[in-house]
């Protein structure tokens, strides 16, 4: 499966909404967590290409958060795996082009409203991705 036909796929289990989870984190709650996650990726990026170092700030941020991340991408591998559309394999690909997908939507939507004075804020703008996060 093409990793484009694969993020199709995850879009589509993700607006699916299907129920049963066993988890108390669901899949939409995981992909949620996958955007935000990205997006505090790509804004580091971005602002340190503005010069304004903040990657060191993310990279802190995601690490103190690393077993969310973790917990987020396996909850979309097991939503898609259970799906039956896909291999267990496939599956861990639907997770990460979720969040390839997400980066590129921070690219197309967040990217050119990004100005230095947003980069100073920017870790108010970590804080607030804190208050998103839906653990599990």
């Amino acid at each position: 499966m093409k990793l484009i036909d694969a993020c199709t796929l995850a879009v589509a289990v993700v607006l699916q909404g299907a129920a049963g989870a066993t988890l108390a984190m669901t899949e939409k709650d995981a992909a949620s967590n996958l955007m935000h996650f990205a997006f505090a990726m790509k804004g580091a990026e971005q602002c340190d290409k503005l010069g304004y170092p903040s990657m060191a700030a993310q990279k802190r941020w995601e690490k103190s958060h690393a077993s969310l991340l973790v917990n987020s991408l396996k909850r979309i591998e097991q939503h898609a795996s259970a799906s039956g559309q896909v291999t267990p394999e496939q599956a861990k690909d639907v997770a990460l082009g979720l969040f390839v997908r997400f980066k590129d939507r921070y690219d197309q939507e967040m990217a050119p409203t990004v100005t230095g004075k947003s980069c100073m804020r920017f870790n108010e703008t970590l804080s607030f991705y804190d208050t998103k996060l839906i653990s599990d």
